[in-house]
């Protein structure tokens, strides 16, 4: 749908996994839109599953963009992290990536994805 925006957050509060999902469509009539909003426990083996994932893919050293991306259809992914601690590699405690419809086959696309495949509610 265009202009429809979907926000996944994982979080750890003690290790208490959470999930939040908050879509927004648009109906194209207008700026009607349609808001939905959920939230589930995440599994543990879930959220290492994606911690794993941001370690291998190193993600704390992708580029905030790839300026080689663009076009005039198509989405906008962002990724954003934030640690207590900061990462081994660069000393962040939060980095942001966003892509341009990013590839299947590159890191980042996969790492989004598997958030989406934790939402339930598809």
């Amino acid at each position: 749908m265009n202009g429809s925006t979907f926000v996944y957050r994982i979080q750890n509060d003690f290790e208490n996994y959470t999930m939040i999902v908050k879509k927004n469509y648009k109906t194209g009539k207008g700026g009607d839109s349609i808001e939905k909003k959920s939230e589930r426990t995440l599994l543990k083996s879930e959220w290492n599953n994606f911690q794993s994932q941001i370690h291998k893919s190193c993600f704390w050293t992708f580029p905030v963009r790839n300026l080689k991306e663009g076009g005039f259809d198509g989405s906008i992914w962002t990724l954003e992290a934030n640690s207590p601690n900061s990462d081994n590699c660069t000393g962040r405690k939060f980095h942001a990536v966003v892509r341009w419809s990013p590839k299947k086959e590159t890191e980042f696309y996969k790492l989004c994805n598997l958030l989406i495949e934790f939402d339930n509610e598809k």
